[in-house]
């Protein structure tokens, strides 16, 4: 991803009024902090965050904050609010980054080929865990971790200590996490027929698509509280 740089100003008026006086002009709260610097509260322009987060890197992408009386500073976007019906981006939170100190991100994953057991066994491919913690210089973030499914058959899965990344990576996510697996089709028709016949309330919630939190409707997000540092 080429370089890219926001631009940003320190916020001085605090408070749900406050900030939505900001989104009518277009403008949405946000915050830096870490690297054991100051916590600055900030204003940034939305669709500038949203490019970002749209971006193959998504937001593990690096970038530039040019704070108006600050100066510029490598960060990354940490955690982001949206608005639950419209899907406005609300609020943003950005990390202070050091490039050659390791910081703790996490990527998708992608899985490669088709399974033995989905070609031969008639299994279908269950995907269980999408991304994994990693631990690495910034400049060394993969955009995903590629898995290869090929040999996956009926009484085998793969792992999160199965996985196959680059010597510069450290994989945090607990080992034995089960990443993929098979499934027949009578277990799913299983797993659908109980969860159509189970009350409205035991009924599986929706995937959330979007990375990052929603606001419930009415809410503001807490752009107030002050940020601890990362440890």
């Amino acid at each position: 991803m080429k370089s890219i740089n926001v631009q940003a100003k320190v916020r001085t008026e605090k408070g749900s009024r406050a900030s939505r006086r900001v989104r009518r002009k277009g403008l949405i709260p946000a915050v830096v902090y870490g690297a054991k610097k100051q916590t600055l509260p900030l204003l940034v322009n939305p669709k500038e965050i949203l490019s970002i987060l749209n971006s193959a890197t998504g937001h593990n992408s690096i970038f530039t904050l040019e704070i108006e009386g600050h100066g510029k500073q490598d960060v990354l976007i940490k955690d982001w609010l949206f608005e639950p019906v419209k899907s406005a981006l609300l609020h943003a939170d950005f990390y202070r980054i050091a490039m050659d100190k390791p910081i703790e991100v996490t990527v998708p994953i992608r899985t490669v080929g088709e399974a033995q057991g989905v070609k031969l066994q008639g299994g279908i491919l269950e995907i269980v865990l999408r991304e994994v913690e990693i631990e690495c210089l910034p400049s060394d973030i993969p955009d995903h971790i590629d898995v290869d499914v090929t040999e996956l058959v009926f009484g085998t899965n793969i792992r999160v200590g199965d996985l196959k990344v680059d010597s510069r990576i450290k994989i945090v996510s607990d080992p034995n996490l089960t990443v993929a697996h098979l499934t027949s089709v009578k277990e799913e028709k299983v797993a659908a027929e109980v969860v159509e016949g189970a009350a409205p309330e035991a009924a599986a919630e929706p995937e959330v698509i979007k990375k990052g939190k929603v606001a419930a409707e009415g809410e503001e997000p807490p752009v107030e509280a002050e940020k601890g540092e990362k440890k």
